[in-house]
């Protein structure tokens, strides 16, 4: 073999080793969970509108998340009230803003005594919608919830 052939080959072969070592969705966003991948996500925010309807809480900071795994979907809650339950519900999204008014509790989860939580997987949803995530503490009130995530 001619020597130019040969380093091809030696650097080929040194590429595809380098790019087989990087994990595979290296570039997307993990969220709070390390090594939980999640594609799209929705941030889980504090209403400052608790009142307003699902899509309308004004939701405020960043708590946490919910995202699409590869096993359904995955809730986590970082930096919450510590020790305390929370309930996940999940509403359809209407095209007119509104969710139908039907919530499906799909878990719950304790935070530990950092005020972080997880449930994962939680279900599979069909695709095609948009839908709000709302945790609820042991009062009923709406402590997080996410805007529309469409599946």
């Amino acid at each position: 073999m001619r020597k130019e052939t040969v380093l091809g080959m030696i650097a080929l072969a040194i590429f595809l080793v380098s790019i087989a070592g990087i994990p595979e969705g290296y570039a997307r966003d993990k969220g709070y969970v390390p090594g939980v991948q999640y594609w799209p996500t929705r941030v889980l925010g504090a209403p400052s509108n608790p009142t307003g309807d699902c899509t309308n809480l004004g939701l405020t900071g960043g708590y946490g998340v919910v995202g699409i795994t590869r096993s359904g979907i995955s809730v986590s809650l970082r930096g919450a009230t510590p020790n305390k339950e929370y309930q996940i519900l999940v509403g359809y999204e209407h095209s007119t803003g509104t969710c139908d008014g039907t919530w499906q509790p799909v878990g719950a989860f304790n935070t530990d005594s950092l005020g972080n939580g997880n449930l994962s997987p939680v279900v599979s949803l069909p695709s095609g919608r948009q839908y709000v995530f709302e945790l609820k503490d042991e009062n009923g009130n709406v402590a997080f919830a996410t805007s529309p995530l469409e599946l």
